[in-house]
Order: structure tokens, then sequence, then C-alpha cells
């Protein structure tokens, strides 16, 4: 099975590796602000007594973006945890388990677009309700944005997934009716 998303589609390399570029390049940069916005925290703390009001908040807000952008980009790598055990249950039936991959493939795709629908319903009523982050007048909404940008990019990985394993499941069913082997 290509891990290729470009061998299934027409999209070229070039937009696939753009999209994972922006996904590289706005967890590194959100990691980094979290990491020193935490430092910076600590040494007015500590050092000088002294804090900037919502700086905390604002890191961990920013650090959202970090952790589902970062989702999105792992769920397309296929390293994101997975509690599947399926390899282990179907070992000596690879047909079973393709289905059962091909099954939990649906059910992640799922479960991200039901999430992300609720969390489209959260963002369009926090900007409704603008809930601001203190000492900075910054609407978290934009922030809480990245869980839905998140899910967004991990239910589109997923839908790839689903399309590879249902690929994979024709053309083995389709080389068995015509007398092929397996």
């Amino acid at each position: 099975m290509s891990t290729d998303p470009c061998s299934l589609t027409k999209v070229p390399r070039t937009a696939w590796r753009g999209l994972l570029r922006i996904q590289e390049l706005v967890s590194g940069l959100t990691l980094a602000f979290v990491w020193l916005s935490l430092l910076l925290v600590v040494v007015l703390r500590y050092l000088f007594g002294r804090s900037i009001d919502g700086l905390e908040m604002l890191a961990a807000m920013v650090g959202i973006w970090t952790y589902f952008v970062g989702a999105g980009y792992v769920t397309f790598e296929h390293t994101h945890v997975r509690a599947d055990l399926s390899a282990l249950l179907f070992k000596s039936h690879p047909h079973t388990g393709n289905l059962a991959k091909f099954a939990a493939d649906i059910a992640s795709f799922g479960l991200c677009v039901v999430a992300s629908g609720w969390t489209h319903k959260y963002i369009v009523w926090g900007f409704r309700r603008p809930v601001m982050v203190p000492g900075f007048n910054f609407n978290t909404t934009y922030l809480e944005l990245g869980v839905y940008v998140g899910l967004i990019l991990m239910s589109f990985y997923f839908l790839i997934d689903v399309v590879r394993d249902a690929h994979t499941l024709l053309r083995r069913d389709a080389g068995r009716a015509a007398g092929g082997t397996d």
C-alpha cells in the first residue's frame, strides 16, 4: 500500500508537500511561541517579580494550534497513536485485517467529521460572544479555531485512508474474482 496520496488522486505532489509544509510551519512557530512565552513568564516572575497579564493563557491557547495542527500532520504520516489490535488479531487473515483497518478508518473519519461539526458551532458561537484574553484584548476564538482546523485536516487525511483502503480491498477482490491468488 502506497503512503503517497498522489497515487490515488490528481492532486500534484507540490500541493501535498505545500500543505504539509504549512502544517510544519504552523506547528513549529506556535511551539516556539509557547516555549518563549512560558520562558518569559518564568523569567519575569522569578527574577523580576513581575508578570504580563494573560500571557500564560495566551500561550496555552496558542498551544491548541500546536497540538491540533500537529495531530493533523501525524494523521497524514500515520504516526498517530491508534488503539487498533486488528494487526495482531488477523495476522493469518490479511483480508480480514484489511477490512478491520477499513472499518477503523471509516470510524475515525466519521468521528472527526462529527467533532468538526460541533467545533464549527462552537467557533460560530465564540465569534458571536467573544471572550477576550486578559491584557491583550484578543478574541480567544481565533486561538480555539486551531481545534477546528486540526479536525478538518484529520478528517481529510482519514478520508484519504478510507479511499486508499477501499482501493486495496477492491483491487484484491477483483484479483480474486479473476482467478488470481491472494
